[in-house]
């Protein structure tokens, strides 16, 4: 989180991304207490795109950048950069290992003025995706939402859900409860 109406997110070597990360997040707190003005998502996609081009030519960064933000003038917004400094205004984005499954389906169900649940609809799909063709399991998803409200976290499961445990089976102390099991008793020599 950048500000109260901006996010940041990288990919890439652990060391790099964490340090690029926490430089380009204190720098701009840093200049809005300076200045007491509050970067625009373009300037703050301007500012850190600058920064991996200058990095480049001396120690760069291997990260990926997702940049995301709400501005009252401009509205929603979220730009791509890549390690070589380059940037690019998008509608939809993945980068990592997971979007190769993610484009292909932000490809073909995203279009323009989706609701917000209907985007939930669809970050969940590739989330299921995900689950059943990467890899890698991914148990831990984090979805969080850019708005005029600032940033809110959103569970990217649907609401579990209720049981009511009125009408769970009972067991009756005078009834014997079964166990089976496949695993033979061990045998002594």
């Amino acid at each position: 989180m950048l500000d109260s109406h901006k996010i940041l997110a990288c990919t890439g070597p652990t060391g790099d991304r964490n340090n690029f990360c926490e430089y380009i997040q204190k720098n701009m707190a840093l200049y809005e207490l300076r200045t007491g003005v509050q970067l625009s998502t373009h300037a703050a996609a301007n500012w850190t795109r600058t920064q991996l081009a200058e990095a480049l030519r001396r120690a760069p960064y291997q990260v990926q950048v997702l940049l995301g933000g709400y501005d009252a003038e401009h509205g929603a917004s979220m730009y791509y950069m890549d390690y070589l400094g380059s940037m690019h205004r998008m509608n939809i984005a993945a980068h990592g290992y997971p979007s190769y499954f993610a484009l292909s389906i932000l490809d073909r169900y995203w279009s323009p003025g989706l609701s917000e649940e209907e985007a939930l609809n669809l970050l969940r799909k590739i989330i299921a995706e995900l689950k059943e063709r990467f890899i890698i399991s991914l148990n831990n998803f984090k979805i969080k939402i850019v708005g005029k409200d600032g940033i809110k976290d959103v569970n990217p499961d649907p609401e579990p859900p209720e049981i009511d445990m009125g009408k769970q089976a009972q067991v009756r102390a005078d009834e014997p409860l079964a166990v089976m099991s496949d695993i033979e008793p061990h045998s002594k020599a």
